[in-house]
């Protein structure tokens, strides 16, 4: 009988059958899965984790996004007291939360913050607080919850005695400076574009908030979203540097903060436009990195263009091009044409070194003039250029005399092939270009328009008769177009600028200031304006937040490649600078830049006609 072999597979113990070198193969066929696995995951955006360093994405806020509305007991006494009705102050929000929906819940006990560590907390003209609400709310803040307070929130104690601004203050980061009078005129809110607090909303947008029996508060900090303007939005000496809506962040571990300097009783006004501006605000709020489409290339924060109307004592435009020269800049002259033929060799000096445009034949308005008789004046001015610069290829521009066109002016201008013109304040509701409402026309043919933003010199001097102040004045118009994020168009005249007056003592000083702000904004000519529009119409984004994960792609169309194309990325916390590493193999690769605290720019080289795939971690 044959003996049983001790080391036979088949009868050995289960803990003998297996070979050591199987252990190996074991192993190997795991760790083949987890690659395969992990291969796949990224190829669908889920971010790599990196060893001893930090995670590439942050996930405590993006997963706590609920909003309390609290509903004050004291600010429904106090309210109550004065003869006033609080739900009047509560019912916008509640119906603004009722239609974003999911998540979100009134408190009325402020003990139920203690249970709360993230999340947001609205204070809606919470007037009349007690010591322990105070409390209770900066502790929520302190451990990373974050709060959204309107008006003259916190300025009252429970029985409805004043308390002072303090509580506000430490709240936002802000310094109460005053109340807006009710006949100061500058019931427009008018906001930032790209800012932490309204990153989808246009620079320069102007919201209507009435005469409310609520006044406007004013206030400073550091983080300004929105300011109160006119309807001109011309800044104020006395305000320029206050703000409607302001954010902050108290610290590394703690949450954020907005202030807005109006009751809700303004929303009735524009409610659509102020639900935005909320929307915004409570996505910052949360720590979401939002990302949107630069309005500029290049990482730029604005844009600004200075142009001379070239007509009246046509040769002072030499010294304005003298001027330029010495500082480096290129602006524009709009030409008048019947000027120019008075004086070719002005005209042809400008055209060698500078950008030329048209401002009509002769200085009488289009505006209300037929069809025939604007389409004969246009091939008139037209004519009148080419006989003194043959190559009129590159002429694309006009500004209408005395801002006076009107529909029919745009349509005769994109049939004779003019692709920009200068227009009036009145015509756009933000700072920034868009393309004339003509029908049967698009990115390619259709007309772009770009509003003159600041005062020209016309205005200034009326209200300015030193040239200190006068450079001032223009300095702070400026300013305004840089911090709003706004295309600026400062218009000036050729009579206004000769030899000893007063513009021309100016102006110096203001060129050269603009070319220590050339870093922070774009100063363009209006056929490079224009051209950007075009390009920034074929640069394409999607954004995907899907809990701890960011992801976008972008796509240019056409058949050219665009330059300088750039993103704002907001940030999930103060200063961190974000990762971007491309979801698919070969993706051309960003420059990060931070632009602030709570922003980073995201700005491509050159992007040829395709889609791209990123994703983004902190």
């Amino acid at each position: 009988m044959q003996t049983e072999d001790p080391d036979s597979f088949e009868v050995r113990p289960a803990h003998r059958r297996i070979g050591t070198y199987l252990i190996g193969i074991f192993v190997m066929g795991i760790a083949a899965s987890v690659l395969v696995f992990t291969m796949a995951m990224q190829g669908m955006g889920w971010p790599p984790a990196i060893l001893g360093g930090k995670p590439q994405a942050s996930t405590a806020f993006s997963e706590n996004t609920a909003v309390w509305l609290y509903v004050s007991p004291n600010s429904k006494t106090y309210y109550t007291s004065i003869g006033g009705n609080y739900d009047t102050l509560l019912a916008p929000w509640r119906k603004y939360l009722e239609n974003v929906k999911p998540k979100n819940r009134e408190l009325t006990e402020i003990t139920d913050l203690r249970t709360l560590q993230y999340g947001v907390l609205v204070l809606p003209s919470a007037a009349a607080l007690s010591m322990a609400e105070r409390q209770e709310i900066l502790a929520f803040r302190d451990r990373g919850g974050s709060v959204l307070a309107t008006w003259a929130t916190g300025t009252r104690g429970p029985a409805g005695e004043w308390t002072g601004w303090e509580f506000l203050e430490k709240l936002g980061a802000a310094k109460f400076t005053g109340e807006i009078p009710k006949e100061a005129e500058i019931g427009h809110l008018v906001l930032s574009g790209e800012s932490p607090v309204s990153f989808n909303q246009s620079a320069g947008k102007r919201i209507w908030l009435g005469n409310n029996a609520e006044r406007a508060l004013r206030f400073k900090g550091t983080g300004i979203g929105g300011r109160f303007l006119n309807w001109s939005r011309t800044p104020d000496p006395e305000r320029i540097d206050e703000g409607a809506v302001l954010y902050a962040e108290a610290g590394p571990q703690a949450g954020r903060s907005v202030i807005f300097g109006f009751a809700e009783s303004s929303w009735e006004q524009q409610p659509t436009d102020i639900h935005n501006l909320v929307t915004d605000s409570l996505s910052w709020l949360k720590h979401r990195p939002n990302i949107v489409k630069a309005a500029w290339p290049n990482g730029r924060k604005a844009a600004h263009l200075l142009e001379m109307d070239t007509e009246q004592s046509f040769p002072n435009a030499l010294l304005l091009a003298k001027m330029m020269r010495d500082t480096d800049y290129k602006g524009a002259f709009y030409v008048l044409t019947s000027s120019g033929l008075e004086y070719p060799d002005v005209l042809k000096s400008l055209n060698r070194d500078f950008e030329v445009a048209y401002h009509g034949d002769i200085h009488v308005s289009f505006k209300g003039q037929t069809p025939e008789v604007q389409a004969q004046r246009i091939s008139n001015m037209q004519s009148q250029m080419q006989s003194v610069i043959p190559d009129t290829g590159a002429i694309t521009g006009f500004r209408a005399p005395n801002e006076g066109y009107d529909k029919t002016t745009e349509i005769a201008l994109q049939k004779a092939g003019l692709r920009h013109h200068l227009s009036d304040t009145h015509d756009a509701d933000t700072r920034l270009p868009f393309f004339a409402p003509i029908e049967g026309t698009d990115i390619v043919s259709g007309l772009m328009v770009l509003p003159r933003t600041q005062r020209d010199d016309i205005n200034l001097l009326t209200s300015f008769r030193e040239a200190p102040k006068l450079a001032q004045a223009m300095a702070d118009d400026f300013n305004l177009t840089r911090d709003t994020g706004a295309l600026g168009v400062f218009s000036v005249h050729s009579q206004n600028l000769g030899e000893g007056q007063l513009l021309n003592t100016a102006m110096p000083g203001y060129l050269s200031y603009l070319n220590s702000q050339k870093n922070a904004v774009w100063l363009a000519t209006p056929s490079a304006i224009n051209a950007w529009w075009r390009d920034r119409e074929r640069f394409r984004l999607v954004v995907r937040m899907e809990g701890p994960r960011t992801e976008f792609d972008v796509a240019v169309g056409g058949k050219l490649p665009v330059n300088g194309a750039s993103l704002i990325l907001m940030l999930p916390r103060k200063g961190v600078i974000p990762n971007i590493t491309g979801v698919k193999p070969n993706m051309p690769m960003p420059k990060i830049t931070l632009l602030d605290e709570f922003r980073a720019s995201v700005v491509f080289d050159t992007l040829a006609p395709g889609n791209y795939f990123y994703q983004v971690g902190f």
